[in-house]
C-alpha cells in the first residue's frame, strides 16, 4: 500500500481514487482555475483553495471513511502548488483558518512595513489627513450663523431624491429568503419531475456513506454524481441529459453528464445499482401504499411535469400544482430538503 505524507496507507485501489479526484481539480475545478498559480502564496491560502476545489468536484469526500479530510486537502493543495511548499502545507493549521490568520499569512507578500516606499506613502497619507482635518474645521465654521446658532435644517440644501437609485426587491418565494426565480437562468422542462423525491430515501438508507466505505462496490474512478446519475438512468430510461436526472445527482441542467468520458457501468457495478434499486423500492413501499409492480412504481412516483432551476449549490424543482399527489404529500417525500451535504447542493420543491 502507499503512504500519504501524512503516514496513512493507502491501498491501490484508493490511491487511485485519489489520483482520479485530483485529475477532475485539474481539469473541472472552477475555483482551481479561477486562482491560478499558487506559487508563492501561503500555506494557509492554498489549503484553503484546495479544500473549496476538492469541495467542487467531489462534495461527498469529507465523508470517506478511507480518507481523512486534512490529507485530502494536503494532497490537493501539494498537486495545486507544483508540490513546492510540501513542508509548509503539513505542518500548516488544518481547520479553523479565519480572516486573522490569512491576513497574517498574506503579511508575506506585501511590502516590508519599514522599507523607504512605504515610510514616504504613510507620511504623505498623514498630511492629507490633516489637510482634510483643517478643511473640515473650516467648513464647520462657515455653516455657523452670526449669533452662533448653527443654520436650521430648513435652510440646509435638499438632496434632490432623483438622483437616488430605486432599490430593487427581487421576488421571493412563499418557503424561502431566495428569489422565487433567477431572471438570468432559463428554466429546463422535464417529464420526470418527481425524480428528485428520491434523495429523501437515499439519504435515509445513508447511501453516501455505503458508497464511500472501505468496500465499495464501485470502481475508484467513479465519484459519487456519477452513481447518482447512473441511477437517474436506470429509474427513468436511458436519459443522460434529462435535466431532473442531472438534478438527482446535485448538476445543474446546463452542466455535462457524469458518465461523459466515461467508460460503462462494469457487471459489478449493475449488480450494485440493482440492488440498491431494491432496496429503494422496499423503501418507497413502506411509505407509499400502491399495489403496483416495482416499475409501475417508480414511475408513477418520478413521471412529474417539472421545471428545473438551478445555480451553483442550489436547485428548485417547480412542479406543476396538478402533480400533486396527497400519497406523496403525507409520504414527505416532496419536502423540502435543505442543503444536502453529501450532494453538495440545497434542494426544493415548489408547485406553481
Amino acid at each position: 500500500p502507499a503512504t500519504s505524507s501524512d503516514g496513512i496507507e493507502l491501498s491501490p485501489q484508493h490511491q487511485q481514487q485519489v489520483t482520479s479526484i485530483l485529475q477532475k481539480v485539474r481539469t473541472s475545478s472552477s475555483i482551481a482555475a479561477a486562482c491560478g498559480s499558487l506559487r508563492g502564496r501561503t500555506a494557509v491560502t492554498i489549503r484553503s483553495v484546495a479544500a473549496l476545489a476538492l469541495l467542487e468536484v467531489e462534495p461527498s469526500l469529507p465523508f470517506a471513511q478511507w480518507l481523512p479530510w486534512n490529507v485530502a486537502v494536503t494532497a490537493c493543495a501539494q498537486e495545486l502548488s507544483g508540490r513546492a511548499s510540501e513542508q509548509a502545507l503539513n505542518n500548516a493549521p488544518e481547520s479553523h483558518w479565519g480572516p486573522e490568520e490569512e491576513r497574517a499569512g498574506d503579511q508575506l507578500d506585501e511590502p516590508n512595513a519599514s522599507s523607504p516606499d512605504t515610510a514616504a506613502t504613510e507620511s504623505s497619507g498623514a498630511q492629507s489627513l490633516d489637510g482634510r482635518r483643517h478643511h473640515m474645521e473650516s467648513h464647520r465654521s462657515e455653516s455657523r450663523s452670526t449669533s452662533g446658532h448653527e443654520v436650521g435644517r430648513d435652510k440646509l440644501p435638499k438632496k434632490s431624491m432623483a438622483l437616488r437609485p430605486k432599490r430593487l426587491s427581487p421576488q421571493r418565494s412563499s418557503t424561502g429568503d431566495r428569489p422565487a426565480e433567477p431572471s438570468s437562468i432559463s428554466p429546463a422542462k422535464t417529464e420526470w419531475g418527481g425524480l428528485p423525491f428520491l434523495l429523501h430515501i437515499f439519504s435515509e438508507l445513508n447511501f453516501a456513506a455505503e458508497f464511500l466505505s472501505q468496500d465499495s462496490s464501485f470502481s475508484p474512478e467513479r465519484s459519487l454524481r456519477w452513481v447518482m446519475h447512473q441511477f437517474g438512468m436506470l429509474f427513468c430510461g436511458d436519459l443522460p441529459d434529462d435535466p431532473s436526472v442531472l438534478a438527482l445527482a446535485g448538476l445543474a441542467p446546463q452542466d455535462t453528464a457524469p458518465s461523459i468520458g466515461q467508460p460503462p457501468a462494469t457487471d459489478t457495478e449493475l449488480a450494485a445499482l440493482a440492488d440498491w434499486q431494491a432496496r429503494m423500492v422496499t423503501a418507497l413501499r413502506s411509505r407509499l401504499n400502491w399495489q403496483v409492480t416495482d416499475r409501475e412504481l417508480l414511475v408513477r412516483l418520478c413521471q412529474r411535469r417539472a421545471r428545473i432551476i438551478a445555480d451553483p449549490g442550489w436547485i428548485d424543482v417547480h412542479l406543476l400544482q396538478q402533480e400533486v399527489c396527497t400519497d406523496v404529500r403525507r409520504a414527505g417525500l416532496d419536502l423540502n430538503l435543505g442543503h444536502v451535504p453529501w450532494l453538495g447542493v440545497v434542494v426544493r420543491f415548489v408547485y406553481e
